[in-house]
């Protein structure tokens, strides 16, 4: 029953009601997003990247078809949130690849280098520390 409200409420700030056409019958408004950044998946066998221990530029081992470091990853399609005033941010998580140090150096090694993996959304009105509220004695 909390739930129900809760839809209820959230659909009316939307402006539909339970009623309305986008609405599943189920006390739920179905136009609503899943999600507030708009992403779509990818895939790719990145050739280059930047090592998260030494930052520098590293070349990444893609030996076909013995050898291939294939990522799925997951870019913004959207600058703006749905529903909320805000700005979709790229995320990025480290990835452990084969690498090879761009330059001179033929040493092959392991190494972490960020690859695409999300979307967040950051309020635009949002303030890095909670403001104290002004209180008059």
């Amino acid at each position: 029953m909390y739930l129900i409200v809760l839809s209820h409420l959230f659909c009316t700030y939307l402006g539909r009601s339970v009623n309305h056409p986008a609405s599943n019958g189920d006390g739920q408004c179905g136009g609503t997003p899943a999600r507030l950044c708009k992403t779509r998946y990818n895939t790719t066998a990145p050739m280059y990247g930047v090592s998260l221990t030494s930052g520098q530029p590293v070349t990444i081992v893609q030996k076909f078809p013995d050898l291939l470091q294939q990522v799925v990853f997951e870019v913004c399609e959207s600058s703006e949130c749905d529903v909320v005033r805000g700005e979709c941010t790229q995320t990025y998580v480290p990835y452990l690849f084969l690498v090879i140090p761009l330059g001179p150096v033929t040493l092959t090694g392991q190494d972490y280098v960020l690859v695409e993996s999300g979307c967040v959304c950051k309020p635009k009105y949002a303030t890095g520390a909670p403001q104290e509220p002004n209180i008059i004695p």
